[in-house]
């Protein structure tokens, strides 16, 4: 079914800060049960700050439906707005924010528009900096860190009152081996 949150009076702040953590809100599949998850999402700060932040190892933190579905369907719009700034953040190996339908190793259909506005500015970083695996931000639908094989439709619309910063770190000399990925747009 759909799924709405408004803060009328302040922000909302969405944080997985351990390893393993999870912070969604939308509707959620868990397992190979191949489940069909359907419906809208609306999350509306109205009197202040969006904050999407992932700090623990292997954390997820979404607003859209998502979850392991297998090869079930995901489908729904996903609104997020906010008076105030949109902040997404991924800062941990393995660790995704995400504003969209989809998940880890989901092979079914993912479907759904997206709408994300901020009536300040909107930073969105993977920043990681470490020497293990990447840390990622999705604005879109799919599967972050693009291991899925199922196919991803949807248009997908951002707008910011202020300015709009994408910001990822990049292993130049590729020791480390790590590259966070910042992506606005669907990934199949």
């Amino acid at each position: 079914g759909n799924v709405t949150v408004t803060a009328n009076n302040g922000g909302i702040i969405l944080s997985a800060q351990t390893d393993y953590g999870t912070a969604s809100i939308g509707n959620y599949g868990i397992g190979d049960v191949d489940p069909n998850i359907s419906g809208n999402v609306l999350v509306k700060a109205k009197g202040g700050n969006l904050v999407l932040n992932a700090a623990g190892e292997n954390a997820t933190v979404q607003i859209g439906n998502g979850g392991n579905a297998g090869g079930g369907t995901m489908s729904g719009n996903v609104t997020a707005s906010a008076s105030g700034s949109v902040n997404l953040t991924s800062q941990a190996d393995n660790s995704v924010v995400q504003i969209g339908n989809g998940g880890l190793e989901n092979n079914g259909t993912i479907s759904g528009n997206i709408n994300v506005t901020a009536g300040g500015n909107m930073t969105v970083s993977a920043l990681m900096q470490g020497e293990n695996s990447p840390s990622y931000v999705l604005i879109g639908s799919g599967d972050a860190t693009g291991q899925s094989t199922g196919s991803v439709s949807g248009d997908i619309t951002v707008n910011a009152g202020g300015a709009l910063v994408f910001d990822s770190f990049a292993d130049l000399d590729e020791e480390a081996g790590n590259n966070d990925v910042v992506w606005l747009g669907n990934i199949g």
